[in-house]
């Protein structure tokens, strides 16, 4: 078994929290189509359940989480896109945001997504300092 260097382990956790952040850009729009009053498929409220457990479980790969989002992301787009361009435009300003790593909380409020999603809090991921390596 091999050990992982302290910078591994940083990027890493790079990867997993701006994917968190990802999966409440992708929450908060699944509100904001329910909102505008498009259907939103059972299914992608499920993956994002699931995704989210995956998340905060802390028991899935990067690539695993990264896939399952791909695909919700795929399907909301094409919801999105019924909602017009300028919300398209925000949209893939916060996807961009989140894998970037430059969200933060007061970037995104959550609560739009509460009547769709059982559980519309944050990942844990979301709540951990990056702290560079020294």
């Amino acid at each position: 078994m091999s050990k992982w260097v302290p910078e591994e382990k940083k990027e890493l956790e790079k990867i997993l929290h701006s994917l968190a952040w990802k999966w409440a850009v992708l929450a908060y729009y699944v509100g904001k189509v329910y909102q505008a009053n498009i259907e939103v498929p059972k299914d992608v409220i499920k993956n994002l359940t699931q995704i989210k457990t995956m998340i905060d479980s802390g028991c899935y790969s990067a690539c695993e989480i990264m896939g399952e989002l791909r695909k919700v992301e795929a399907k909301l787009f094409l919801l999105v896109i019924e909602m017009g361009k300028d919300e398209v435009n925000k949209f893939l300003e916060m996807i961009t945001k989140a894998i970037s790593g430059n969200m933060k909380k007061e970037d995104i409020d959550l609560t739009v997504a509460k009547p769709i999603l059982s559980d519309c809090r944050l990942p844990c991921v979301c709540d951990r300092e990056l702290k560079p390596i020294t």
